[in-house]
C-alpha cells in the first residue's frame, strides 16, 4: 500500500465525520474515478446502509465501502453483507486493496438471526482475505460488536475523532453500573 494512500486517508480524516458515505468515498478516490457497485440492492426496510464500489487512489485500483449511518443507522443485515461480499470477492480476484469506512450502530435487529449470520459472513470474508490483499479500516463513527472485530482484523486501522470501537455499547455497561473509560 502506497504512502500516498495513507496520506490521503489521514488528510480526509477530519472530514470523515460528515456521515455522508458518498462524500467519504469521493475523498478517498482520485477525482472522477469512483464507480458504485450494486446501487439497487436494498433491504426490506429500504437502503442497505452501505455504499460500495471501486476506483483509483493515486492511479492504483482500490475497492472500498462506506457504511452510511444516515440509512437506518448503517445497520448490518443481509443486503449490506451481500454488497460487502461482492467488494471483498472482487478485491480477492484482482489482488487490490480494500478500504472499509465503518460507521454503523450495529445489527439490524428486525432481521433477527439473519443479521447475526451477516456478521458471521463478514468475519469469514475478512479472515479469508487476511494476508492476501491489504485491508484498511477507517472507523469514522460507531463500530459495534462483530464489526469491531472485523475492523481490528484489518492491516491498518485509522480512527477519526468521532470513531468508536466497542464490542458492547457503553450504555449497556453503564446500565449494569460499570464504569467505562475511553481510550
Amino acid at each position: 500500500m502506497s504512502g500516498s494512500m495513507l496520506e490521503k486517508l489521514s488528510a480526509a480524516k477530519a472530514q470523515l465525520s460528515a456521515g455522508d458515505a458518498r462524500k467519504r468515498l469521493e475523498l478517498l478516490f482520485d477525482e472522477g474515478s469512483f464507480v458504485e457497485l450494486d446501487s439497487f440492492v436494498k433491504a426490506a426496510e429500504g437502503a442497505a446502509g452501505v455504499l460500495t464500489g471501486y476506483g483509483t487512489v493515486e492511479g492504483s485500483p482500490v475497492y472500498a465501502f462506506s457504511q452510511n449511518s444516515d440509512d437506518l443507522g448503517g445497520g448490518m443485515g443481509r443486503a449490506q453483507m451481500a454488497k460487502l461480499t461482492k467488494v471483498y470477492d472482487l478485491a480477492l480476484k484482482t489482488g487490490c486493496p480494500v478500504v472499509g469506512i465503518y460507521d454503523s450502530k450495529g445489527a439490524r435487529l428486525e432481521e433477527g438471526a439473519d443479521a447475526l449470520a451477516a456478521y458471521g459472513d463478514l468475519m469469514k470474508t475478512v479472515s479469508r482475505l487476511s494476508g492476501v490483499v491489504p485491508q484498511v479500516a477507517v472507523v469514522a463513527g460507531p463500530c459495534a460488536g462483530a464489526a469491531a472485530l472485523a475492523a481490528c482484523n484489518a492491516d491498518l486501522v485509522i480512527m477519526s475523532e468521532e470513531g468508536e470501537l466497542f464490542l458492547t455499547p457503553p450504555f449497556v455497561a453503564k446500565a449494569k453500573g460499570e464504569t467505562v473509560e475511553g481510550a
